[in-house]
């Protein structure tokens, strides 16, 4: 890593090139948040959802994603859509699991060593490798990365 420091004028560059690219997605803008609040039911959330789907497209282009031959993103349009629905899958799943803690924290006993209803809820709320991550930390005391191994995933994400 390099100890340049950001400047007045990269901050200015970076602002236009953000208005530049709004300019530009301003055609989807109005579809891509009737999207967003058919998803989430709420206009609120839906404006949030935009945002960070615009963010995310915006950084996208920055490494090249939506131009050139090579591009995986070919249309503009398409990719923000399914940007908005990657991060609205993204933000269920992380509501699912904290209903999912909640929910073994309330139904398992903190001094009981009788952990078998919360497991057996965690089965029934949680993904296959959700659970098995949880079942060889909580049950048979397996470290972090061993967990990562054996379910073939990253560490980060068992924790």
């Amino acid at each position: 890593m390099t100890d340049r420091v950001l400047t007045d004028s990269d901050a200015q560059s970076s602002r236009e090139q953000w208005f530049r690219y709004l300019d530009v997605v301003e055609p989807v803008r109005g579809e891509l948040h009737s999207y967003c609040q058919r998803l989430t039911h709420s206009i609120w959330d839906a404006e949030d959802l935009v945002q960070d789907t615009l963010l995310k497209g915006f950084a996208m282009t920055a490494r090249g994603d939506l131009h050139g031959e090579q591009s995986p993103v070919r249309n503009a349009k398409a990719y923000l859509f399914r940007a908005a629905t990657n991060q609205w899958l993204d933000q269920q799943r992380k509501a699912r699991r904290e209903i999912l803690r909640a929910q073994i924290e309330i139904e398992a006993e903190p001094d009981s060593n009788d952990v078998k209803p919360a497991l057996e809820k965690a089965l029934q709320l949680s993904s296959p490798a959700e659970f098995a991550a949880l079942l060889l930390k909580e049950g048979f005391d397996f470290t972090l990365d061993e967990i990562a191994d054996f379910v073939g995933t990253s560490v980060g994400t068992v924790k």
